[in-house]
């Protein structure tokens, strides 16, 4: 009999089952973004058996990724970077994977946006929000307007400036080289780094890789910055997405894995002319980096009111999916609310003008 458990890493043991392989969902993830599987090796070699992550959506479970069990050792991990509801399975991929067939299943497990805890992060807190994004192409932009990069629409989300630091084929050693004239004369007090992308593509010895983003960071932090590791992952190259989680806890950095997942090669959110998200990939990728930001400056929620004419028009930053209440009262006694639920996109509300009328509005 195998021997299987899984479980969200947040501090607790996990737990064992043996016999039918069975998976326990501990508790959401709040400050983790893996789920690990851990089996005992097979004694022969077996490539048909597999473990499978699947997503919950509109038309039952959905499949998103799938790792061998032979070869890895007795245990792998998932990146979960998404919040929703996820299972694991344990199939036999017999005949070259053309019949399939299901050994186990878990449990659900219900996973959450993943925030760093702002008190494991060095230099926190900080009494600016000046926000310095540090990377390569990705980071800068490939022909768009300005105002659709990842640093445009992450300050927009986060209503704080964000300055773009990033430059075309840029490397690991060539951002550490940067840092003195494009990023440090800014004085940020938020770093976030998206780098390696093209270590891995030269073929960079990932020794290096991490070698110059240890060497970033600490230079970073020595200058008062708080650090956030933007984190990718390719098929088949766990061990590079670990380091990015072992970097941030050696460095006391904190940490979004995986901003790209889900975004490759899917016309919605990828130029394939360019090989780099377009606006929209950016906007889901800013999505997933905003709350990291907006936590470890301590951003509340700001709504912006302008006149329009006998009426005012309320706005402000909104998440995919979270909701929104706006609040309102003309004496502070009795409250109106109306429900929103966000886009991505800054929400924009007609109300009559009235100078005797208050409103704010609470992100859940």
């Amino acid at each position: 009999m195998k021997v299987l458990k899984a479980m969200s890493i947040v501090g607790a043991a996990p737990l064992t089952y043996a016999a039918i392989v069975t998976f326990i969902a501990l508790a959401p993830v709040l400050e983790r973004e893996t789920v690990e599987a851990l089996w005992a090796p097979a004694s022969t070699i077996d490539a048909t058996k597999w473990v499978e992550l699947e997503k919950e959506g509109t038309k039952g479970w959905e499949f998103e990724e799938r790792k061998v069990t032979f070869g890895r050792d007795g245990d792998t991990d998932f990146i979960v970077p998404e919040p929703g509801t996820y299972r694991l399975r344990l199939v036999d991929r017999s005949f070259t994977g053309q019949f399939q067939s299901e050994l186990a299943v878990s449990e659900t497990l219900q996973v959450v946006g993943v925030i760093p805890d702002p008190h494991k992060v060095k230099n926190f807190p900080q009494e600016g929000s000046k926000v310095v994004f540090l990377g390569d192409s990705i980071v800068e932009g490939r022909d768009l307007l300005p105002e659709q990069t990842l640093p445009a629409q992450l300050g927009a989300m986060t209503q704080v400036e964000v300055i773009n630091a990033g430059k075309h084929a840029d490397t690991t050693e060539q951002m550490l080289m940067r840092l003195e004239t494009d990023v440090f004369p800014h004085n940020p007090d938020l770093i976030p780094i998206f780098g390696g992308w093209n270590d891995y593509r030269t073929f960079v010895p990932r020794e290096t890789t991490f070698r110059n983003l240890r060497e970033i960071i600490r230079r970073s932090q020595e200058k008062g910055a708080m650090v956030v590791i933007v984190g990718f992952k390719k098929p088949f190259f766990d061990d590079f997405e670990r380091e990015f989680r072992k970097l941030s806890d050696e460095m006391g950095a904190g940490y979004v894995p995986n901003v790209l997942f889900g975004l490759e090669e899917i016309s919605e959110f990828w130029d394939f002319n360019t090989f780099h998200p377009n606006a929209a990939g950016y906007r889901v990728m800013a999505e997933r980096i905003a709350p990291a930001v907006r936590k470890l400056l301590a951003i509340r929620l700001r709504m912006s009111i302008q006149r329009a004419n006998d009426r005012v028009v309320l706005s402000w930053p909104t998440f995919s999916g979270k909701t929104y209440r706006l609040r309102e009262t003309s004496d502070f006694n009795v409250w109106t609310e109306t429900l929103f639920i966000g886009t991505g996109q800054p929400m924009e509300t007609l109300k009559p003008l009235s100078p005797k009328r208050f409103f704010t509005v609470v992100e859940e």
